[in-house]
């Protein structure tokens, strides 16, 4: 709707994908400690003792937060491009 208004493709970018961060970091907030005490128990176990490092985890959301940002980035682009007439046409 705010496409036939006349907002431009980067503000609908920005407002379509303003929720996925905060989803997405949401999920981090809740995975990485379980994952962290779960790996720590695990590890435990193990003959080979090992400390857990910070280091995986940072790797690992930063690779969640690049691979989301694509995914969603690419999807609101392609929806914001589309032409409004074309939508309303069918329905």
């Amino acid at each position: 709707m705010r496409k036939v208004l006349g907002s431009t493709t980067a503000s609908l970018v920005g407002l379509l994908s303003k929720s996925w961060g905060t989803l997405v970091l949401l999920a981090v907030v809740c995975a990485v400690p379980l994952a962290y005490f779960v790996n720590t128990l695990w590890l435990r176990n193990l003959g080979n003792r090992i400390d857990v490092t910070p280091v995986p985890f940072v790797l690992g959301v930063f690779l969640l937060f690049i691979i989301s940002a694509l995914t969603i980035g690419s999807q609101t682009i392609r929806a914001a491009r589309t032409n409004p007439v074309e939508i309303l046409k069918y329905e």
